[in-house]
């Protein structure tokens, strides 16, 4: 697991370009927000490329 420290991380500067429409034609990629979202994102059998929490997130909750 990486830890993330900086806004000026690549991988956050990446996730946030995908706020726009274009770079998310681009890459083919999109963000996913919330529980229940992720739930259903884990259930598709996509590619899950990054997955990105808070320190103070309960991972054992997210398969609930």
């Amino acid at each position: 697991m990486l830890e993330i420290t900086s806004l000026n991380n690549p991988n956050i500067k990446h996730i946030r370009a995908l706020d726009s429409k274009k770079e998310r034609e681009k890459y083919g990629e999109y963000t996913v927000e919330g529980k229940k979202s992720v739930n259903e994102a884990i259930s598709s059998n996509k590619e899950i490329v990054c997955l990105v929490f808070a320190e103070s997130f309960d991972s054992d909750s997210i398969l609930e």
